[in-house]
């Protein structure tokens, strides 16, 4: 396997499709909060030359405040590291911006379902 690319064992989903995770999120925050409006990776920003930051959702609240959602399966993860070193960059350069983060977890069907989220609001 020398000189071999190892393939990821995740599949990589193609631009304008919602993950599970996304899909979770989405559905949780037309519940919790219907007057807001919620537009799907509706504006892509740039950090600095050939680095740009897509958030996953933008949200316009009832109150007027602009807020960027980033939601991952897992922050911790290692192949994680780019978009959090992307988030904390986009927080600070886009301050009229609130950033949010969110982790997301399915729970199981035997302990009633769903998804737990995280939520992590960048300050």
């Amino acid at each position: 396997m020398i000189g071999q690319f190892k393939r990821p064992h995740w599949k990589r989903r193609k631009p304008g499709e919602l993950t599970k995770n996304e899909q979770a999120w989405l559905e949780h925050v037309g519940k919790t909060r219907p007057k807001d409006q919620i537009f799907f990776e509706p504006i892509k920003l740039r950090l600095a030359d050939r680095t740009y930051f897509t958030p996953d959702f933008i949200c316009l609240t009832q109150e007027g405040i602009i807020e960027a959602h980033e939601v991952k399966g897992s922050w911790k993860a290692p192949n994680q590291e780019d978009s959090r070193v992307k988030l904390k960059i986009a927080a600070e350069q886009f301050w009229w911006i609130r950033f949010v983060s969110i982790e997301s977890k399915p729970i199981a069907k035997k302990h009633g379902g769903g998804w737990k989220f995280t939520v992590n609001v960048l300050e």
